[in-house]
């Protein structure tokens, strides 16, 4: 089953699973997918993904052709000047075990900051407490330290 749907980009696997039924859901229109969407918004069950990748890096949106050479001629001059996060292959048990709870507080407190329900001022002791409560042992788990 995860093979399946683990299909590469394109094939008739992957278009089963993204988009649903050929010449039922979905046909091909000069090698683009062209979406049926009273079939779609009739039928379409959710909760099936795409195993392969994940939607945050999949450029393809059907019939939007504008948008989608737009991100990408960002992405083009954008990502050779990135920087690798260094944290990618490495595990922090205290971000699976506290980071979210930190990461909401200096979240909610950030929109207080733009909302007006908080003042500026408050952010430096934000992330200190951020720090305090997880951060600081991110950072040194992975470092390896």
């Amino acid at each position: 089953m995860m093979n399946y749907i683990a299909s590469p980009f394109g094939t008739e696997e992957y278009l089963k699973v993204s988009y649903g039924v050929r010449d039922r859901q979905w046909r091909l229109s000069d090698k683009q997918v062209v979406l049926d969407a009273d079939q779609v918004k009739a039928e379409t069950v959710s909760g099936l993904a795409y195993a392969g990748g994940m939607s945050a890096v999949s450029l393809y949106s059907p019939g939007k052709s504008e948008p989608t050479q737009r991100v990408f001629d960002y992405l083009k001059e954008m990502i050779p000047s990135g920087t690798p996060n260094p944290s990618y292959g490495r595990f922090s048990d205290t971000a699976v075990s506290k980071g979210a709870t930190a990461n909401r507080k200096l979240n909610d407190l950030m929109a207080n900051i733009i909302q007006g329900r908080a003042k500026l001022t408050d952010w430096a002791a934000g992330v200190q407490t951020w720090k305090s409560e997880a951060g600081d042992a991110i950072a040194r788990e992975y470092a390896g330290r």
